[in-house]
């Protein structure tokens, strides 16, 4: 994402600049099963369990910890698994919610990393408070100057977060 803004060092205006924050996505694999969205049961009391999205309403989980069992092959190095069963919160009655055999790809957010370009001079020494203004609101962070062009008469500086950038009110 890109946002055009005006960067704002050490609490002083500094020079508009271009803000690009990169999200990496990791991609993982696992042979779990995952619930079965489409999975509908009616239990011995005619109550209806189905999921919403990825939660169970209806239903509790008991998560009981079992010991190693070895069919992880050596894995889990003796510490054993949670074995977790589910139960009606209406009647008590165990219910084993549907699921779809693995293996399954699932994608979460990964390393944020942000950079600005600032048409203007900021500290080139050490890390620095920097705020910018965007159209989407106000973000902060401590950055370090990266690079640096004089040319023509003006100065672009390029600076990369040294870490978190938040939004700030």
């Amino acid at each position: 994402m890109t946002l055009l803004g005006t960067a704002y060092v050490e609490g002083e205006a500094s020079a508009r600049c271009e803000l690009v924050v990169e999200q990496q996505m990791e991609s993982y694999t696992t042979n779990q099963p995952k619930l079965n969205p489409h999975w509908v049961f009616h239990d011995g009391r005619g109550h209806e369990h189905a999921p919403e999205g990825d939660d169970l309403p209806t239903l509790f989980a008991w998560s009981e910890e079992m010991p190693c069992n070895g069919l992880c092959g050596g894995t889990c190095g003796g510490e054993g698994y949670f074995e977790t069963t589910w139960w009606c919160r209406l009647c008590g009655e165990q219910v084993k919610p549907g699921t779809i055999a693995g293996p399954h790809t699932f994608v979460v957010p990964g390393m944020r990393s942000w950079s600005a370009t600032v048409y203007g001079r900021v500290p080139s020494q050490g890390e620095f408070e920097v705020q910018i203004e965007t159209e989407r609101g106000w973000f902060a962070g401590k950055a370090c100057a990266r690079d640096l062009t004089v040319g023509g008469g003006s100065i672009v500086t390029t600076i990369a977060g040294s870490g978190p950038l938040e939004e700030i009110e």
